[in-house]
């Protein structure tokens, strides 16, 4: 008698794999040949990347390039970057960090929290703690680059809360990138 609840037990989380499988994908997201591979794992272009995000985040919109994560917390945008990054483009100060992304956090008051630069690894990691409306929000971004490929990665929190920019930031600064 075990041994078909056993069987059954396994069929049923067979099924139910293939069947997550069958319904991933984003909603409110323009149609692609882009999926969502597993649970944290999403292919953009030539490569995967796997987040692991705390809390409730889900794929919100994905595109050919792109997919965007939103939760309760704040929004993670992927970016997936055919070309790379020439090591003109590739932010070796704050200041060129912060122009990087300046479409978020603007001319608005801003502390850089902290900035790695490894040109020669193609990797990059800042947290930029910023104020808009008198709130504190947070700018937590990495980049991943090679030599024909690259992912850029931006979380912006609408929470001023240390601890939750802490998880959201072990999570980007460890995303892992799989170049086919």
């Amino acid at each position: 008698m075990r041994r078909i609840y056993g069987k059954i037990r396994a069929a049923l989380m067979i099924a139910c794999f293939f069947a997550i499988i069958a319904a991933g994908g984003c909603s409110g997201g323009e149609e692609t040949d882009q999926s969502i591979i597993s649970e944290n794992v999403y292919k953009l272009g030539t490569q995967e990347v796997q987040i692991d995000l705390p809390g409730d985040f889900e794929c919100t919109d994905q595109s050919d390039d792109s997919v965007v994560l939103s939760g309760d917390v704040g929004e993670v945008r992927i970016e997936y970057k055919e070309e790379g990054v020439s090591s003109e483009q590739f932010p070796k100060t704050e200041q060129e960090c912060a122009a990087l992304y300046e479409e978020i956090i603007g001319n608005m008051s801003y502390q850089i929290e902290e900035f790695r630069s490894y040109e020669s690894e193609g990797l990059y990691y800042a947290t930029i703690r910023y104020d808009l409306e008198n709130e504190i929000k947070y700018l937590i971004a990495s980049g991943n680059f090679g030599m024909e490929y690259g992912c850029q990665i931006s979380a912006v929190l609408n929470t001023g809360n240390r601890e939750t920019a802490e998880e959201i930031q072990n999570a980007v600064y460890n995303v892992k990138v799989f170049a086919e």
